[in-house]
């Protein structure tokens, strides 16, 4: 049975109102005010002309209960039994619904503005918040915690941590249950629809570009005696929609948060279609991708720069109006080079409309150089001769030898002790102790961490593992 409260929060001294729908002309109710035991109970005669019952709300029931009615029904005259059926037997149905009370006094309303809802990139959002409360106190002693954040990545995953009224006031649950001896007497045969799915979710929006960003955060701004706060954000060059969030707290027991949007954009929308990661000699394809965002048609000229310079030819295309397109080069990552460097800079033929962007690929070795002999040798009178030969399954061009002079054992040609140490591959406490002595940052780390690794004994185990036997 559905049971609909007229509204779901309600303050001290208030009296709830419930819509009983129930499939009777007339029943008895009885109605539960529950959490951890049951509050408060009362009768009631409902008619299903006028199903509403009233609850008065008390300062106990904070921050939220749970109102449960027991609708009964008496036996009624029709229809006459059968030999299969009695449907004139005693009924019931249950509804239960849970209700927020006594938020109010805690709550400190806030809202938020932008001098407007569209900006360019780079440019700065002027945003001010506002108090509503109406002690001045609450509004003097406020704090304020503001963030932006861009709302590709909230379709993704949503954040809830920033409504601190519902994290303090913590909604508890409901354990009281409810039985009746009626099962046993009146056999319900229909079930109605309860096997299939229950709706709800609303077909959540998909987002189709997602920019890992976090625009602003500033945790503890002060608001002036009236509660009013105006602060710049400075935009950054992503296009995109971004969410600015007020977070405030007053006090030890004042809480609220207030939010709004804005959007970047530019006259034709630029993002760079480039891996972030390739190997070395791969053919791959690198560009940008494009939108006109106007209501015209647009001759655009794009002219590529790369370091190292990979000499890519300018292209000239066509854009029109509401039109997105790729447009790609095809390349070979260079050998020995850790990333290259894109900038892909447009400008309109014909127009005002300029624009650039720069891309970072990480370069990786597609078949890692590994040192194939390291010596140590004292130079006595300035001279030394080492019998060399060349390693016959080596790829042609990629061995080297380096030949460095040092004067202690900390330094070498390739791989020296210390950075050998530095690649220690192993990490029980002896190795990573070991491993810490030349650097006081990791051994201040382990030190911090020592007792962790302290069994009942007082004895140091190899390993941090709480399923592990204390071996020694």
């Amino acid at each position: 049975m559905d049971l609909i409260p007229e509204k779901k929060e309600y303050q001290t001294g208030e009296k709830a109102k419930f819509q009983v729908r129930m499939p009777f002309r007339e029943a008895t109710a009885l109605v539960t005010v529950e959490r951890e035991g049951i509050l408060n109970s009362y009768i009631r005669n409902l008619s299903g002309k006028e199903p509403v019952i009233e609850v008065p709300i008390e300062s106990s029931f904070a921050p939220n209960v749970f109102v449960s009615v027991l609708a009964v029904r008496g036996r009624v005259d029709s229809p006459k039994e059968t030999a299969l059926v009695d449907l004139a037997k005693p009924s019931f149905r249950l509804g239960m619904a849970q209700i927020r009370v006594g938020w109010k006094p805690f709550e400190v309303p806030v809202r938020i503005e932008t001098d407007k809802t569209v900006y360019g990139t780079r440019q700065k959002a002027k945003v001010k918040i506002q108090i509503d409360h109406p002690s001045i106190q609450v509004k003097k002693n406020s704090k304020i915690t503001l963030a932006a954040v861009d709302q590709g990545l909230l379709e993704l995953k949503s954040n809830n941590t920033w409504d601190l009224l519902k994290a303090m006031m913590n909604q508890r649950g409901n354990s009281v249950q409810t039985s009746t001896a009626q099962l046993h007497v009146v056999g319900r045969r229909h079930f109605g629809l309860k096997s299939l799915p229950p709706g709800g979710g609303g077909g959540g929006a998909t987002t189709r570009e997602l920019f890992d960003t976090l625009l602003f955060w500033k945790p503890d701004l002060k608001p002036d005696e009236n509660g009013f706060l105006e602060v710049e954000i400075p935009l950054n060059d992503s296009l995109t929609s971004f969410k600015i969030v007020a977070i405030v707290h007053s006090g030890k027991d004042k809480f609220g948060s207030g939010s709004t949007q804005i959007r970047t954009t530019k006259d034709v929308l630029i993002y760079p279609s480039i891996a972030p990661f390739a190997r070395e000699k791969d053919e791959i394809l690198s560009g940008i991708s494009l939108k006109n965002t106007t209501e015209r048609n647009l001759e655009l000229e794009i002219s590529p720069r790369t370091s190292p310079d990979l000499k890519l030819e300018t292209k000239n295309i066509q854009l029109k109006a509401g039109e997105s397109t790729n447009v790609y080069w095809n390349l070979s990552i260079p050998i020995q080079k850790e990333e290259i460097v894109y900038e892909f800079q447009t400008k309109e033929t014909n127009g005002t409309f300029t624009d650039s962007v720069r891309f970072r690929q990480k370069v990786g070795e597609s078949i890692p150089v590994r040192v194939l002999q390291s010596t140590f040798r004292r130079l006595e009178d300035g001279k030394l001769s080492l019998p060399i030969q060349e390693n016959q399954e080596a790829i042609a061009g990629s061995g080297q030898i380096e030949v460095s002079l040092k004067s202690s054992l900390t330094g070498g040609a390739i791989l020296s002790s210390k950075e050998y140490m530095n690649r220690y591959p192993y990490s029980c406490l002896e190795q990573k102790l070991s491993k810490a002595i030349s650097s006081e940052k990791d051994w201040d780390q382990i030190m911090n961490q020592l007792n962790t690794y302290l069994d009942g004994d007082g004895l140091l185990k190899f390993f941090l593992c709480l399923c592990m036997e204390a071996k020694y």
